[in-house]
């Protein structure tokens, strides 16, 4: 208990009055603080030196209206004050924190290494097997017959985009989708096992009316009394009706999966009917040459309606042509003259086997074509298109692409010479010797 004037009061620093104001004091600093930590520079004027200064001005202000009086003592928490002071200071004055190593964060998951492994696993097989599906479609695609590609819906650009977008799409079907419509499979497998181990006729009930249930699970919920036989039934086949709402939610995603996997399917499983990796045919010893066409029609398979060729025969003589002797070439050319769209074009497809002709026989030293190997045909061939298409590549590399990249530098000067160009490529910068 403490007696006296208030003014003797304020004054005794060491009284229990004094300590109240001064408790009351650093209540509303540390309320200012709160209200303003965003600010930095304001924490100074929250220290101990200002409390006391307006603790001074309050005791030299003398109250009006008061009298003898007296106050009770009780405990004050003047700790709590000195360790908010303290804390703050300690705060202000820590050094900066040490930044947090990731192989320190990376060795609180060592519990769940062989779960890391696996999915890495699972990963590289999804990625793996993206990557066989479009090679295997590719090497299908470039062994199809020349019809195939007269078809819509096997332009270039349906075929990049199966090759990219359709099988991005398969890695659905094999990656979350998946895992999703396996984990609800399992939910709605466990769920019927809970229901049926706890009563197997009212689970029965159940089932037959499922397509009810839904209506009725807010009208149950209300009026269940306790977890009885019938909830311990009921719950389990709640939870295995969201996995079937959740399957289905995945129903058009799933769709358009299956859709993607089967189109690559249909072009890995069509054979081509002029197949060049196919190695079954025969093969000559010595080619002279002596091609003829017997009775030949045709008609484009997508445009059946217009006759190409109708009882076409000729003979081309051993010779003609371009042949190739001990890498000379003689040239006996024959010219196919006739207007725009007569079918000139169409006898050297039918000649190298883009397609075959409807009726009639084109033979090779008097043997059908279409009983040779489809590769070593066409490796008898030389064929310069009117379109003109350069790799990427030095000038001897085009070059010796006719050879498969096999010829030597004198054979590379004798063909430049024999195509008019070794002349214009000797003048061209940072040319080497053949």
């Amino acid at each position: 208990m403490e007696q006296g004037h208030i003014q003797n009061s304020f004054q005794d620093l060491d009284g229990a009055y004094s300590h109240l104001i001064h408790l009351q004091e650093v209540n509303k600093e540390l309320k200012k603080q709160t209200e303003h930590l965003d600010r930095s520079n304001t924490m100074a004027s929250f220290q101990q030196p200002s409390m006391r200064m307006s603790m001074r001005q309050l005791i030299n202000q003398e109250p009006s209206g008061v009298g003898d009086s007296s106050c009770h003592s009780f405990p004050i928490p003047f700790a709590s004050s000195a360790a908010v002071t303290d804390s703050d200071a300690a705060l202000a004055s820590s050094p900066e924190q040490t930044p947090i190593s990731i192989c320190r964060l990376i060795a609180l998951n060592k519990l769940e290494i062989p779960i890391l492994l696996l999915g890495t696993i699972a990963a590289v097989s999804q990625g793996k097997l993206i990557q066989r599906i479009r090679s295997m479609c590719f090497e299908k695609v470039v062994h199809m017959e020349g019809c195939w590609f007269d078809e819509p819906e096997h332009s270039n650009g349906f075929i990049n985009a199966r090759l990219s977008a359709d099988a991005a799409t398969v890695h659905s079907l094999v990656g979350d989708a998946l895992a999703e419509m396996i984990s609800n499979a399992a939910s709605k497998v466990v769920a019927l096992v809970i229901s049926f181990h706890m009563s197997w006729q009212l689970a029965l009930i159940l089932l037959a009316l499922v397509p009810l249930l839904g209506i009725n699970v807010y009208v149950q919920v209300k009026f269940m009394k306790g977890f009885s036989a019938d909830a311990k039934v009921f719950f389990p086949l709640a939870v295995a009706a969201i996995g079937v709402s959740q399957s289905n939610s995945l129903g058009s995603d799933s769709t358009k999966t299956r859709r993607a996997t089967s189109s690559m399917f249909a072009i890995i499983d069509r054979k081509s009917k002029i197949d060049p990796s196919d190695k079954s045919g025969m093969t000559l010893e010595n080619v002279q040459g002596e091609i003829e066409f017997q009775h030949v029609s045709f008609k484009y398979p997508l445009r059946p309606d217009v006759q190409i060729f109708q009882d076409l025969s000729f003979p081309i003589p051993a010779g003609k042509g371009i042949i190739k002797m001990s890498l000379r070439t003689q040239f006996v050319p024959i010219a196919l003259v006739r207007e725009s769209g007569s079918g000139k074009s169409t006898v050297v497809s039918l000649l190298q086997r883009l397609y075959d002709p409807d009726s009639g026989l084109i033979t090779l030293d008097g043997v059908e074509i279409r009983k040779f190997q489809v590769k070593w045909l066409t490796q008898q061939m030389g064929l310069v298109r009117q379109e003109l298409v350069l790799f990427n590549d030095t000038i001897r590399a085009n070059i010796a692409y006719g050879k498969q990249g096999n010829a030597s530098g004198a054979e590379i000067l004798d063909a430049s010479k024999l195509a008019n160009a070794h002349k214009f490529i000797s003048g061209l910068h940072q040319v080497r010797p053949f």
